[in-house]
């Protein structure tokens, strides 16, 4: 597994803000097997019941889902940061929350996605087709759009989310 860096710091955004949390962002960097790599966290000081964020699209990442055992085992929670443009993977119902983006069409069976505990983030400007596709889905829905205001009366009587970019 590549990992880009290791750190410790609040969560700024989706379910678990504002609760401090072991970031763990994949990409290029130092290179760990799944096992070393929960080895490194747990010395730094991980412990049970601490969240811990993957980031960087943990689904492209071969080891990802044995990491994600490992961090049940010692009963963290984990929750997954993707980009949407890779399927599910196997060990999906595994993390306690997914944070994915939506896109059209796109690859992640954004189904799958649980009711009150996964998100799927709307980043574009295609909004009317994101509110289209998605109405039958029960997961938490979230819109990141410069102008807040401009999506009002497209949300205001759906239960979704809507943030300032």
């Amino acid at each position: 597994m590549n990992i880009f860096k290791i750190y410790w710091g609040y969560r700024n955004f989706g379910l678990s803000y504002g609760l401090p949390t072991l970031h763990i962002e994949m990409g290029p960097g130092i290179s760990y097997s799944p096992e070393a790599l929960l080895e490194k966290v747990v010395k730094g000081g991980l412990q049970k019941d601490n969240w811990v964020l993957l980031s960087g699209n943990p689904t492209r990442e071969k080891g990802s889902g044995v990491l994600v055992d490992g961090l049940k085992f010692i009963r963290t929670k984990v929750e997954i940061e993707e980009d949407g443009k890779s399927p599910a993977p196997g060990w999906f119902p595994k993390p306690d929350r997914w944070i994915v983006d939506w896109v059209d069409k796109g690859p992640f069976n954004y189904g799958a996605l649980r009711s009150r505990q996964d998100m799927l983030v709307c980043r574009s400007s295609n909004i009317d087709t994101f509110l289209e596709s998605t109405k039958k889905l029960n997961c938490i829905k979230v819109i990141i759009c410069k102008d807040v205001v401009s999506v009002w009366e497209k949300v205001r009587c759906l239960e979704v989310r809507v943030y300032a970019k």
